[in-house]
């Protein structure tokens, strides 16, 4: 398999690699949470995935387990999930 430069690309492979990159950053930023990708993107959720599909995502790997998070982070959340600052 050869590797395409992007001036060997034509308009609509750049266009999907652009696409792969802005929806993977959503991913990243949310924890993999698909419906806050959605809104940080400006999409519809069913939009969304719709691309994610088309463009073979895989989300999977933009969920952190719960063994990445620190634990002072799951502590905050705990905390705001009890109400408590």
């Amino acid at each position: 398999m050869t590797t395409m430069t992007a001036e060997s690309k034509n308009f609509f492979e750049v266009v999907e690699d652009y696409e792969r990159k802005l929806i993977g950053d959503a991913l990243a930023q949310s924890n993999g949470n698909q419906a806050r990708a959605a809104r940080m993107l400006g999409l519809k959720p069913t939009t969304l995935n719709s691309q994610i599909q088309r463009l073979g995502i895989d989300v999977t790997l933009y969920r952190q387990s719960l063994r990445n998070v620190s634990y002072e982070t799951f502590e905050k959340f705990v905390l705001w999930k009890a109400g408590r600052p």
